[in-house]
C-alpha cells in the first residue's frame, strides 16, 4: 500500500496537467472558471436539486455542465430526482455488490467465487469513484457511471460482466439443502476443534485453567460454544429435513 501511494503521488507529481487538475480541485472557488468549471457545476446541479428534484426533463445544469451525459451523469440525476434519487441509486448499487458477493460465497468453486468476487468488486468501485467525483469528493477521474453512463462499450462490458455474475449466481443457487447442511455442519465441526485444540493447549500452560477444565470435565459441562454450533446444526436439519 505503501508502495501504491507512492507511485500514485509521483503519477500526479510527474504529469502536468494531472497536478493542475488536483490543485484546481483544492481550490475550486478560484478555478471555477477554468479547470475546475465541471466539478463545480457538478455541485451546484446536486445543489439546486434539494431534496426531492426538480423533476424529470426539468434540470438547468445540462446547459451548463459538459459531458453530462457521460462521467457526469449521476449529477443529473441529483438535480431532476434530488437526494431521494441519489439515495435509491446508491441502494441500487449496494444490493448490486451485495448480491455479487453472496453470489461469491456460495460459489460451488475458487474460480467462480474469486470472478464473482471481482466483477461485484469492479462494480463498486466504479460507482463509488464515479459518485465521488460528481460530488468533487475526489479529483476528476474519468470513470463511467455502470448501466448509466453514454457508452456502448461500457455498457457492453457491464453487461457481459452481469451476464458472468448471473451465471455464478444461478449454479451456487443449485446446491440442494442437504449440501449446504453437510457444509456447514463440517465448517461447525472444523471450529468445535479448533476451539477445543485452543483449550487444550491454554489448559497446558496455565495450571489454574487446567483445574477448571477439569473440574467442568467432572461436571459433564460441555464447552458453550459447542453446544451453540450443535443447536445450529440441529435447527438446520430439521428445516431442511
Amino acid at each position: 500500500s505503501i508502495m501504491g501511494g507512492g507511485f500514485g503521488v509521483m503519477a500526479v507529481m510527474l504529469s502536468p496537467y494531472r497536478f493542475h487538475r488536483y490543485m484546481a480541485w483544492l481550490d475550486m472557488e478560484a478555478n471555477k472558471a477554468g479547470i475546475a468549471y465541471q466539478p463545480f457545476q457538478s455541485v451546484m446541479a446536486f445543489g439546486s436539486g434539494g431534496p426531492w428534484g426538480a423533476g424529470v426533463g426539468k434540470g438547468l445544469q445540462t446547459l451548463y455542465l459538459p459531458e453530462s451525459h457521460n462521467d457526469f451523469i449521476a449529477a443529473i440525476i441529483g438535480e431532476e430526482l434530488g437526494f431521494v434519487g441519489i439515495l435509491s441509486l446508491c441502494i441500487v448499487y449496494l444490493a448490486l455488490v451485495a448480491r455479487g458477493v453472496r453470489a461469491a460465497y456460495r460459489a460451488p468453486d475458487d474460480y467462480g467465487s474469486y470472478l464473482a468476487f471481482g466483477i461485484s468488486t469492479m462494480f463498486g468501485v466504479q460507482a463509488l469513484v464515479n459518485l465521488c467525483v460528481a460530488l468533487a469528493i475526489v479529483p476528476t477521474k474519468g470513470l463511467a457511471l455502470p448501466f448509466l453512463s453514454f457508452g456502448g462499450s461500457s455498457l457492453l462490458v457491464n453487461a457481459a460482466a452481469a451476464g458472468i455474475l448471473l451465471n455464478v449466481s444461478r449454479q451456487g443457487m443449485s446446491a440442494s439443502p442437504l449440501q449446504v447442511t453437510s457444509a456447514f455442519a463440517a465448517i461447525a465441526s472444523s471450529t468445535c476443534s479448533r476451539i477445543s485444540m485452543i483449550s487444550a493447549r491454554s489448559a497446558a500452560r496455565n495450571p489454574g485453567l487446567r483445574a477448571t477444565c477439569t473440574r467442568r470435565r467432572q461436571l459433564d459441562c460441555p464447552n458453550p460454544l459447542h453446544a451453540i454450533w450443535a443447536a445450529k446444526w440441529r435447527r438446520i436439519s430439521r428445516a431442511t429435513s
